[in-house]
């Protein structure tokens, strides 16, 4: 993965470069940035392993302080988080969206006055397998959240999550992962489409919706 390539050495820039760089967890770490490059676009990869909402946003401030000269040729910032915060988190018992509404409302704000030029997306948290009677309704409202301030603060969501769900769109579909969180080839493949759709379609959703997958929920 790309992260290994540019975690700790600055990238160089041309002048006529522009820069898509995603910042995610381990769903997305296995994600090829140069296979997803295309002529003067660079796609750049720091997605780390366990990656919760504050390791993000310390990903994104080392990247900066790495690459002084490239944050302002970046113009799409794809942001794949959210399942190591919320996988654990009993949504029965505590309130998700006070929890968590205030480290992405700081995440967003870091985004984008860091990477003043560009757009900043969230891609949505993915259906995994229920462990816990807690995990569709976590699952549901940390979207919702994410829903919610990317209208607040002029960001896009990107839901793919219907992508991985079993052909009756009732439970995550299995064929896609390796295990009950992780994709596996196939799986990677199909986030890495939605990815692509992502980086080289000029995307604008004035309406943005969460998946409606009352079953799964």
């Amino acid at each position: 993965p790309l992260h290994d390539t540019f975690s700790s050495n600055s990238v160089s820039s041309t002048r006529d470069e522009k820069y898509c760089v995603i910042f995610g967890t381990s769903i997305t770490e296995r994600i090829d940035g140069e296979q997803l490059s295309r002529g003067s676009r660079r796609v750049i990869n720091r997605s780390i392993n366990g990656a919760k909402i504050g390791d993000v946003k310390e990903e994104i401030r080392d990247f900066c302080i790495e690459n002084p000269g490239v944050t302002s040729k970046v113009d799409k910032v794809i942001l794949c988080l959210g399942t190591n915060d919320i996988k654990h988190f009993n949504s029965f018992q505590y309130d998700l969206f006070r929890r968590f509404r205030s480290p992405l409302t700081q995440l967003i704000r870091q985004a984008k006055f860091l990477f003043p030029n560009a757009q900043i997306i969230f891609k949505s948290v993915l259906p995994f397998q229920i462990r816990f009677k807690y995990n569709p309704k976590s699952v549901q409202e940390f979207n919702y959240l994410l829903l919610e301030l990317c209208s607040s603060y002029g960001c896009i969501f990107f839901d793919c999550f219907a992508e991985f769900l079993d052909e009756n769109g009732v439970d995550y579909n299995g064929y896609l992962y390796s295990n009950w969180l992780h994709l596996n080839d196939n799986g990677l493949k199909v986030l890495c489409r939605a990815i692509k759709f992502v980086i080289y379609q000029n995307i604008f959703n004035p309406y943005m919706s969460v998946t409606n997958c009352s079953r799964y929920y």
